[in-house]
């Protein structure tokens, strides 16, 4: 049990690395594709739209899974009491 414990926390600070991570990746590309914008570059400009995209819907993934647990950590719980 301790264990597991401990794959949870580790598991929970690889992901928020991976959240920074994919933060820091964010502000490249989208100060990437503005560069290409200025450039005139279409095609590179449509791939950093792509890969923005696709950024963002990674990070909602991961905001979903830690609003999932927090909502999973308050569930109530139900004694009953014999009398």
């Amino acid at each position: 049990n301790d264990q597991l414990k401990l794959d949870l926390i580790k598991l929970k600070e690889r992901e928020q690395e991976k959240k920074h991570e994919l933060i820091d990746y964010l502000e490249w590309a989208e100060k990437t594709k503005a560069f290409y914008e200025e450039k005139g570059f279409k095609l590179d400009v449509n791939k950093m739209k792509k890969t923005i995209h696709d950024t963002k819907v990674e990070l909602k993934e991961i905001a979903l899974i830690e609003e999932y647990r927090r909502d999973k950590e308050n569930e109530p719980k139900l004694i009953v009491k014999k009398t």
